[in-house]
């Protein structure tokens, strides 16, 4: 899996002629390329010189402290920071023998290791949800519904074809906090790791924030028992995750003069009239329209209420309340996506609920594995045709265009890595 999503992702840097940093990239990379480059917020020249795609547009929105806006948050930044950093000093290093690399921050190899970095937050995310799984499956099993995700959903793509996105992240992030609450919150020192983990996934995406609600039991229950140790840790936790907020606060007061803002202006939710069956259906990325075995997935975790009662339930809630976010947000089909991007970070319990398939009925397993092996293909398929172009990342397609899209693309794509190899 992990030669895979490498390999995948220098290929994808190397048909993208060097670029990786692209789309909602931009934005979430010119907070570090400023501060360390420009030592600076200031984004004009990141929007204008090196922006190719949507964030070039934000050049002229200026705030009313005199800087340019930058809607995004600063997690991806937080994590690229060490990567960028060795990028940075291998580019002087590399100069001072001759070799000739601008210290830009996005020259190849920035992007490179930017790139890279993504895909393994991303591949770290699902050895985190392998192992949470082994709390409830053997390792077979376990192994076996973590390839699933990766191959027959959307992660295929955003782990290779562009992991500079903030989905990968996004799935480290929570499979990071879900590890440590479901394996570790006994253990006292864990506590300040998952405050950690709690601001950092809303820093990646403030969405993530609802996944704790798996803690809301344990809060019950110390409040009912009176354990006001447990309430001491709880309140630790909250104060780190807190802590971790600062840097978005002291950058949201520079750029907008503000300490607590919405920075999405003319973007909102609607939450009175959530598009509920589109956001899953529609032809327009629907989630499970684009990765039916994600409707699969979703069965298994509700069929677990009647064994794993406690934790399919709490799963069952988080991906109501994504479902529900997802759905509420004015642009419900997040724009230019393979199937509905935003709905990554479940991950771990699309796993759940193929796990649970596989290991309670036994005696459906073998034509189980071939509907996932299916479907997995089918997702292969699609994801070669939209890396190829097939169709633009905005525009819907129904079953009989998705198929026939994937069928159509396969000798296009062998000719392209025939050329791509130089072979031709």
């Amino acid at each position: 899996m992990a030669l895979t999503i490498f390999s995948g992702v220098i290929v994808a840097y190397v048909a993208g002629e060097g670029v990786l940093i692209k789309s909602d990239a931009e934005g979430y990379y010119v907070h570090l390329r400023s501060f360390i480059i420009d030592g600076d917020f200031h984004y004009y020249n990141e929007y204008t010189e090196y922006c190719k795609q949507g964030f070039r547009k934000y050049a002229e929105h200026v705030t009313p402290t005199g800087y340019i806006a930058n809607k995004t948050f600063i997690g991806p930044a937080i994590l690229w920071l060490p990567f960028f950093l060795i990028a940075h000093a291998l580019t002087i290093i590399f100069g001072n023998f001759g070799v000739e690399l601008q210290a830009d921050g996005y020259s190849n190899i920035y992007q490179l290791l930017a790139g890279l970095s993504s895909a393994l937050y991303g591949y770290v995310g699902l050895i985190l949800i392998y192992r949470i799984l082994l709390n409830w499956f053997q390792k077979s099993i376990a192994f076996i519904s973590v390839g699933f995700v990766f191959i027959g959903t959307n992660v295929l793509y955003y782990l290779i074809s562009e992991p500079c996105m903030s989905h990968s992240m996004s799935l480290f992030a929570v499979s990071l906090f879900l590890s440590l609450w479901i394996k570790h919150r006994e253990s006292k020192g864990s506590w300040i790791w998952i405050g950690f983990s709690i601001g950092i996934m809303f820093l990646i995406r403030p969405q993530n924030i609802f996944f704790i609600v798996v803690i809301f039991p344990f809060v019950y229950k110390s409040i009912t028992d009176r354990n006001f140790i447990n309430s001491i840790w709880l309140v630790k936790a909250a104060t780190v995750s807190c802590l971790v907020l600062i840097p978005q606060l002291i950058l949201w007061k520079i750029i907008y003069g503000q300490l607590f803002m919405y920075s999405y202006t003319g973007e909102s939710f609607d939450f009175t009239n959530p598009v509920l069956f589109k956001s899953l259906f529609s032809p327009n990325h629907g989630l499970i329209q684009w990765t039916p075995i994600v409707g699969v997935a979703i069965i298994g975790t509700v069929l677990a209420t009647r064994v794993h009662q406690k934790w399919a339930i709490l799963f069952l809630v988080c991906f109501a309340m994504q479902w529900y976010v997802n759905a509420s947000w004015w642009s419900w089909w997040f724009g230019q996506s393979f199937g509905n991007r935003a709905y990554i970070n479940c991950s771990l319990i699309f796993a759940f609920g193929l796990a649970y398939l596989l290991h309670s009925y036994k005696q459906f397993r073998i034509p189980l594995l071939l509907l996932l092996i299916l479907l997995a293909l089918g997702n292969v398929l699609i994801f070669l045709s939209y890396s190829s172009g097939w169709k633009t990342g905005d525009q819907p397609a129904t079953y009989t265009e998705l198929i026939s899209g994937s069928i159509e693309v396969i000798p296009v794509f062998i000719k392209k890595l025939i050329a791509l190899l130089g072979l031709s």
